[in-house]
């Protein structure tokens, strides 16, 4: 569970005095150091006891002076101290993902991407597919990084809040820019804004958010720690149990308000408590082809997915969604 924005961590640094030894020998491991980097963590729980995580911005760009960092000499020259490629990252820095694109299910492509990704473009663009990442804690060796949801702000075309309940920490091996392969950690997708919800699944753990467990993440930071340059769901799964109680508006192109409110009385198309407007999500991923099943979740049939991500640094939180 996160807190609201002022109540979460205050930045803090140390930095330690190392002899000219141990600085010569950092420099030359940090200039033979790759860049990329990860997202791992435990699933948060709900107030009522289940299980709540998350899932998943700007253009990456090419690879020119806000690249991957690789100058040990490019800070820190006066303290005669070789600095941590990327020591800018922060703790209270906060990151909106820009992009997010569908690479596979099950280990290829499949028809439903070619939708999919084009309308998760739109949501992103449209402030209406919300993932913020808050760096809680940060060494040499590791960062902990709180993942959250947001929702487009009801009545706005622009602003967005968070949604807490879909938090999860995220503790990812550091080297560098570079964080490498999470453990596997439970994510979440909410789309639409504060009352309209693009995805509805009342019987979720997490409600009306598309569940994806057993998700491993890499990610890699610009040198200059204004972006994440790019970033990979290495690995995850939509289990077959979860599919079928999940929902989603059928709306291609249009804003989350033309989902209209749900209805918890509504019965029929396999979304009973959304309306009629909503098509069950198993359902709609069939239609476009075939699924292999080729993953589990907790024993049980479930598809592989495989996702790429990019993120721009923010100035500030956005407030917590009203009513929570």
């Amino acid at each position: 569970m996160i807190s609201r924005p002022s109540q979460w961590p205050q930045r803090a640094s140390s930095r330690h005095s190392r002899s000219l030894a141990a600085t010569v020998v950092l420099a030359a491991l940090v200039i033979a150091l790759p860049a990329c980097s990860i997202l791992t963590g435990d699933p948060a729980t709900t107030s009522t006891g289940g299980t709540k995580n998350n899932l998943f911005t700007g253009d990456a760009g090419p690879a020119d002076d806000a690249g991957l960092a690789t100058d040990v000499t490019s800070t820190g020259a006066d303290t005669g101290v070789a600095p941590i490629p990327c020591d800018c990252l922060k703790e209270g820095d906060w990151y909106r993902f820009d992009k997010l694109k569908i690479e596979s299910l099950d280990g290829a492509l499949h028809n439903v991407m070619f939708a999919l990704n084009p309308l998760w473009k739109q949501d992103v663009e449209g402030f209406e597919l919300n993932f913020y990442f808050q760096v809680i804690k940060v060494s040499a060796t590791e960062v902990t990084i709180s993942v959250v949801n947001g929702a487009r702000v009801d009545g706005s075309t622009d602003k967005t809040c968070l949604l807490p309940y879909t938090s999860a920490m995220l503790i990812h091996p550091r080297t560098g820019c570079t964080l490498e392969d999470s453990a596997e950690s439970a994510m979440n997708v909410y789309a639409g804004t504060e009352s309209n919800k693009k995805n509805c699944a009342p019987k979720n753990a997490v409600p009306h958010a598309i569940e994806v467990r057993k998700a491993v993440m890499n990610a890699t930071f610009a040198n200059d720690c204004s972006k994440i340059l790019t970033g990979k769901v290495v690995s995850g799964s939509l289990s077959q149990a979860s599919l079928e109680q999940t929902c989603t508006c059928v709306n291609p192109g249009k804003a989350a308000e033309e989902c209209g409110v749900l209805d918890p009385a509504f019965k029929g198309n396999s979304c009973d408590g959304c309306n009629e407007k909503y098509q069950n999500l198993k359902t709609l991923l069939e239609n476009f082809g075939e699924l292999q099943w080729k993953c589990t979740v907790d024993g049980k049939p479930a598809v592989c997915l495989e996702a790429s991500f990019s993120a721009v640094r923010i100035d500030k939180a956005p407030e917590i969604c009203k009513g929570l």
